[in-house]
């Protein structure tokens, strides 16, 4: 969140918030307003399948909260 970027709290604080199920903790959020999706580019079909396999890869990488991250 905004709180992170700006330094006031540390990489793993969205996860702690995120597991806790509950907002008390939680800081404000920024308003949707003013937020608009510009453009959305896929790869050409050839290069689909391949683009699918980095993505999975991405996804299983060990992030900030998994138990075995040496974040």
């Amino acid at each position: 969140g905004l709180a992170v970027g700006q330094g006031r709290q540390p990489v793993s604080w969205p996860a702690r918030l995120l597991a806790a199920r509950s907002r008390d903790q939680a800081a404000p959020v920024a308003p949707p307003y003013g937020l608009t999706l510009e453009e959305v580019v896929y790869p050409p079909d050839s290069e689909l399948a391949a683009q699918a396999r980095r993505a999975r890869v991405v996804r299983s990488l060990p992030g900030p909260g998994d138990d075995d991250c040496v974040c």
